[in-house]
């Protein structure tokens, strides 16, 4: 990133990194007590799910909202506000006696989570951007640890603190850590320079991919919607205690810590489409093997199989919505609020399918939504590497500016000092109205020949 030293960026990753954290903290936490607040509400199953449908509902109203309010202001100024909402709204849910009271709270801090949802994403892209290498998965990584942190608090503490004192501490914790750094992020528009988008200029085929990462998003969200608001229920039902409850949510939250502390490196090594296909797949079969077994254990081990699985495919659909060509803010909104969309049906769609058979049954729809969530992402990811080497063959054969093949580099170098001093004076000269140089040279992006070959771009994160 041109005028920002390394000192402000190691900052700004770091300050939203711990919106990630507190983000997670706050889902980890409430998805540990939802056993108690079901009991408390003392409701089936199906109304539960409609009760639980307030928080995505809030979500899914605040974030074209915010997605606005980002394109005027950035998410510099946004993230703030909303991680300020999402930590205050959270302390009365545990004081709500009744559906009528609930509702409206859950509402409320839907909006709080939905608009620092996309803040910290629209942010997340802007960081990883502004780097030369993969951090966009460490940075979601401590979304995980922050979710494995209030898992396990809650766990620790669900049988001698109370729903609205441990929420109340929650909140205020996460304002404490999140505030002082948050000031340390930078305004959207700081992106690299010469940065080239993903997907083809051609703005048809932008659209294309976009909606394939809003599926993907749709079908993922819904599964981490499921399993944040029902695998406790589940653990429960398998004949866990309540104080254990909240080991479905803590094993699924640690595989998508593990998964996304490792991503970055995978990417690096393997490329993105592989190793989102490779965690979908063993997502998909993980969870079928173990939902098809009973017991504690193999229920665990699905709620993990989900995690892996899980885990690289989110932060990938934002990096690549964010590269889509529409703008950070536009894009990232689509997918989250594509995502939230699944957020705001899953719930419902959960409880009513526990309430025709049981919970059990109803959560086998999350193999299948790994396969859905999975399948448009890959094939997104391979058609935009696709359309880059599609034009780089087209400029290579038609010899018109671009990164040419370097095969005649020998043989220029092979030159007499006198026809090589040649060439460079007439490369100097501008490139013809065709695109071609009149030598052997290339064009550059200010319209001149060079001899001398250029250098390689800088890798696009998603170049794998």
């Amino acid at each position: 990133m041109a005028g920002v030293s390394a000192e402000r960026l190691r900052a700004a990753r770091f300050g939203v990194a711990t919106a990630f954290a507190v983000n997670g903290a706050l889902l980890g936490t409430w998805a540990t007590r939802i056993p108690e607040v079901k009991r408390h509400l003392d409701i089936g199953a199906g109304l539960f799910g409609l009760t639980l449908f307030a928080v995505a509902a809030g979500s899914l109203l605040a974030m074209p909202i915010t997605g606005w309010i980002m394109s005027r202001y950035g998410s510099k100024v946004v993230l703030p506000f909303a991680t300020v909402a999402a930590c205050l709204v959270i302390v009365p849910i545990g004081a709500a006696d009744s559906v009528a009271e609930a509702w409206p709270v859950l509402f409320a801090w839907g909006i709080g989570l939905g608009s620092m949802d996309v803040a910290m994403n629209a942010q997340a892209v802007t960081v990883q951007r502004a780097h030369t290498r993969p951090v966009i998965n460490g940075i979601h990584a401590c979304f995980c640890a922050g979710g494995l942190a209030g898992a396990v608090t809650g766990t620790a503490v669900a049988g001698s603190v109370g729903v609205s004192w441990h929420l109340t501490g929650a909140g205020l914790l996460g304002l404490v850590f999140a505030l002082p750094l948050l000031r340390n992020l930078l305004p959207d528009f700081e992106i690299r320079e010469g940065e080239t988008p993903v997907v083809a200029a051609a703005a048809p085929r932008r659209a294309l991919p976009l909606v394939a990462l809003c599926a993907a998003g749709f079908a993922a969200m819904l599964a981490e919607g499921a399993i944040t608001d029902w695998s406790a229920i589940r653990m429960a039902e398998t004949g866990v205690s309540a104080g254990l409850a909240g080991i479905g949510y803590a094993v699924f939250a640690l595989a998508m810590f593990a998964g996304r502390a490792f991503g970055d490196a995978a990417a690096a090594r393997w490329g993105h489409a592989r190793i989102v296909s490779a965690a979908c797949c063993a997502g998909m079969i993980g969870a079928a093997a173990g939902f098809g077994a009973s017991g504690p254990v193999p229920t665990a081990v699905a709620f993990l199989a989900l995690g892996v699985g899980l885990s690289c495919l989110m932060p990938y659909l934002f990096i690549a919505a964010g590269q889509a060509g529409q703008g950070t803010a536009i894009a990232v909104t689509a997918v989250s609020t594509s995502g939230y969309v699944g957020l705001l049906v899953g719930p419902p769609v959960i409880g009513g399918l526990a309430e025709l058979s049981d919970v059990a049954t109803a959560l086998w729809i999350l193999p299948v939504l790994m396969l859905c969530g999975g399948w448009p992402a890959l094939t997104a990811l391979r058609r935009s590497n696709a359309d880059r080497r599609g034009n780089s063959d087209r400029r290579g054969s038609s010899g018109r500016c671009g990164n040419s093949d370097r095969h005649s580099n020998s043989d220029r170098h092979s030159n007499s000092h006198q026809r090589s001093s040649s060439h460079q004076r007439s490369s100097s000269g501008r490139c013809s109205s065709s695109g071609r140089c009149s030598s052997s040279g290339r064009c550059s992006s200010s319209g001149r020949c060079s001899s001398s070959d250029t250098t390689r771009p800088t890798p696009d994160p998603l170049d794998k």
